[in-house]
């Protein structure tokens, strides 16, 4: 894969369950972390709340590459990944996806 064309497919999870609360994707996972925590300081829904309710306890998501793909296939691996962590046993107490 060319430099220009890597897509990350990224879950954020919670610090201290490990829970997968977000899936997404990125062409810069460094960046793309810093402003889901600025944001979360003025948006309301669900994962900016969840990420400011963090930052009030001293905490951070933590960020987990799961898969790099390229821009003709990210679309349906970020869907895979987002039905996979749906799917499972704990999956609906554990994970909120927006």
């Amino acid at each position: 894969l060319c430099d220009m064309n890597k897509i990350f497919i990224y879950a954020l999870k919670d610090p201290t369950t490990e829970c997968i609360r977000y899936v997404g994707k990125t062409v810069n996972p460094t960046k793309r972390l810093q402003n889901h925590i600025r944001r979360s300081k003025y948006l309301k829904f669900h994962s900016a709340v969840w990420i400011k309710s963090l930052l009030m306890n001293g905490l951070k998501p933590i960020m987990d590459i799961l898969e790099i793909v390229d821009e003709n296939t990210w679309e349906a691996r970020e869907k895979y990944w987002i039905e996979y962590f749906n799917s499972l046993e704990n999956g609906l107490n554990c994970t909120s996806l927006n």
